[in-house]
């Protein structure tokens, strides 16, 4: 949905890259995010899972960044991470699957993660390094509006609605 360029204006010559995947309910806020969830596709031909579009942006991301650049890639939503998928997360698995010091439920998520994504286990390896989905379960599109506001009045001063609201027509 978005990417951020520092120190450049593109790939090849930012210093740190960070590609936003924004998913918002209104609906479903309580949903978790789960490996399931996270890895599913409803294409018929090909795979437009969540991890694939990311796994996809990464790849294609490492091939035009200049040498030494920083990449993220983050989840943002309102819905919070299941267990399992925090779990899956926060493992430092060194692959290639093999159950040393990881949990066969753990292992199991994340060579699901690692099918769905399409890459190679060494690519996967580094891909879950740059992940970061620590704005999963933050706040609704109301509480984001409060905390903007407030933002923007320390910066501004008192009344900063049309502010807000011309940021918002920018964004």
């Amino acid at each position: 949905d978005c990417a951020l360029y520092y120190g450049g204006t593109r790939l090849e010559t930012a210093d740190r890259i960070e590609f936003i995947q924004l998913k918002y309910s209104a609906a479903n806020p309580e949903m978790l995010w789960s490996v399931a969830r996270l890895s599913t596709s409803t294409a018929k031909k090909g795979n437009n899972s969540v991890i694939r579009k990311m796994a996809d942006d990464f790849k294609a991301a490492k091939k035009r960044m200049k040498q030494g650049a920083q990449i993220k890639i983050r989840l943002v939503s309102n819905q919070n991470l299941s267990e399992e998928l925090r779990k899956a997360l926060n493992t430092r698995w060194s692959g290639p699957f093999d159950s040393a010091g990881v949990d066969d439920t753990t292992a199991d998520s994340l060579k699901r993660l690692n099918d769905a994504s399409g890459l190679t286990a060494e690519e996967f390896q580094n891909f879950l390094e740059t992940l970061d989905f620590s704005e999963c379960g933050s706040g609704s599109r109301f509480a984001l509006r409060e905390k903007i506001v407030a933002a923007v009045t320390d910066l501004l001063g008192n009344d900063v609605s049309s502010e807000v609201r011309e940021l918002q027509v920018r964004i």
